[in-house]
């Protein structure tokens, strides 16, 4: 009987380890992206290059949308159509409404939008969540920025919609060790 249960026991015992270097490699890649996209962002902080030649190219638009914000906003880049509107994708993974001030003219304002869509605030929460100590004014300068996104876009004659962040089911790995739950 022991015989018959060895080969069974053997292929649980790959399924199992194949499992765990799968989601190793999975977690490595994770990192990876993370790493990459964080160096980047400390070398071109203000990401001034990110849509420059895409501006510049824009076609004229009778009507154009602007999502604005960062990697949850740049994934409704090939998604989200709206008939008789120039939807026009401004969203960057991992930045923070800090950096986003620095090109929010550029990437919004100067694209004459007469809708923008601004969906942002949650890598600052994320920020937030590892360094508790300034928790409060992270969050609180974020809703500072959040306005003034809003403001300006009113006040270039566009209709704004200010989307809710959206708490992460969990931190990716190598958030958790020093992951805080106050802040989402």
């Amino acid at each position: 009987m022991i015989a018959r249960l060895r080969p069974m026991v053997t292929a649980l015992l790959i399924l199992v380890a194949a499992g765990s270097i799968a989601a190793a490699l999975l977690a490595l890649a994770g990192a990876r992206h993370y790493f990459l996209d964080r160096s980047k962002l400390r070398l071109f902080p203000d990401n001034s290059e990110f849509y420059a030649e895409q501006n510049h190219n824009l076609p004229a638009a009778a009507k154009r949308m602007v999502m604005f914000g960062d990697s949850r906003a740049a994934q409704w880049a090939d998604v989200l159509q709206v008939p008789g509107v120039q939807v026009v994708n401004r969203g960057i993974s991992s930045e923070t409404t800090a950096q986003m001030t620095l090109r929010f003219e550029r990437d919004v304002i100067a694209l004459k939008p007469q809708m923008v869509v601004i969906q942002a605030g949650i890598n600052d929460l994320a920020a937030a969540a590892v360094l508790p100590e300034f928790e409060k004014g992270a969050v609180d300068a974020a809703k500072a920025r959040l306005d003034r996104f809003v403001a300006a876009s009113r006040a270039a004659g566009a209709t704004v919609v200010l989307t809710t962040i959206v708490r992460p089911a969990s931190p990716p790995l190598w958030r958790r060790l020093v992951w805080s739950d106050r802040v989402f």
